[in-house]
């Protein structure tokens, strides 16, 4: 259970409509009633009665607002006193395994030239770092753009890429220049695991077009994938980020054209001081 759960709980009791606790709260109305699915699911009973003229409380809903307030606001006091201590405390990134490991080292290493201290964690997936972000755990994220962003964070696009197929010198399409997506519809794909954004990306690009990808293997580790495409054991589909450091002369990176895949990476924060902050490196 996280505090956005209970802050869209209780607009949406206090308000008895989705629609405008979702503008009070700055969310969509979707994400807000996400918000409150997740809550109910959690504590496995049903908070509100739905109905075309809005939604009213149930019994467990009447209870469960009367225990929640005050424990809410003592879990916000306590934030607002730890956020005093670390005022001057390094700033809390979150971000995916590619861009920590092929666009920030730089990155970090001029903010802290500059007096600007980083501590980066490594998330898997975009959907992560903005669950991350909305607890406090994290400050600033860099990730996948989504229009389902809350709209209370300041996004800021940083940079647009396509992906590219990842062959061995022994794969029938080594030689080309390009490749359609439909030449690859029938490949044994080594991928990163699910929920992983490289991941979603290429599976939602393949049944977009009425696919199912073949997943030969899951890899975990970013790192890895072009070892064991270089091995013969199927081909890979990865962002340029890290298309252009492949680890292997045997490798080939392939653009995908046309009508390919690509992803625009943002940098996001609920705190447009410090969005401000980054972006004199980002």
């Amino acid at each position: 259970m996280n505090t956005l759960w209970i802050r869209a709980f209780l607009e949406a009791a206090e308000h008895k409509s989705l629609s405008k606790a979702s503008e009070k709260l700055n969310l969509t109305q979707p994400a807000l009633s996400k918000q409150i699915r997740n809550l109910e699911q959690w504590l496995g009973v049903e908070l509100f009665r739905r109905s075309a003229l809005g939604v009213e409380l149930t019994e467990e809903g009447v209870r469960f607002r009367e225990r929640i307030r005050p424990v809410l606001s003592e879990i916000e006091s306590i934030r607002d006193d730890l956020r005093k201590m670390r005022k001057n405390s390094p700033i809390r990134l979150g971000a995916l395994p590619s861009l920590a490991t092929h666009y920030l080292p730089s990155k970090l290493t001029e903010l802290k030239r500059q007096g600007i201290h980083v501590d980066m964690k490594v998330l898997s997936s975009t959907d992560e770092i903005v669950a991350q972000l909305q607890n406090g755990v994290l400050d600033a994220g860099i990730g996948q753009k989504s229009d389902t962003f809350p709209k209370s964070f300041r996004v800021d696009d940083l940079f647009s890429e396509p992906f590219y197929a990842i062959v061995p010198d022994t794969h029938r399409l080594h030689g080309r220049k390009s490749v359609a997506l439909a030449d690859l519809k029938e490949e044994a794909l080594i991928l990163y695991p699910h929920p992983c954004d490289v991941r979603t990306i290429v599976a939602d690009a393949y049944r977009k077009n009425g696919w199912n990808p073949v997943i030969a293997m899951e890899i975990p580790f970013g790192e890895s994938i072009p070892g064991f495409v270089a091995a013969g054991a199927g081909i890979s589909i990865l962002p340029e980020i890290m298309a252009g450091h492949l680890p292997h002369a045997s490798l080939k990176a392939i653009p995908i054209e046309p009508q390919g895949i690509t992803r625009t990476i943002c940098l996001m924060t609920p705190h447009r001081a410090t969005g401000k902050k980054l972006l004199r490196v980002f």
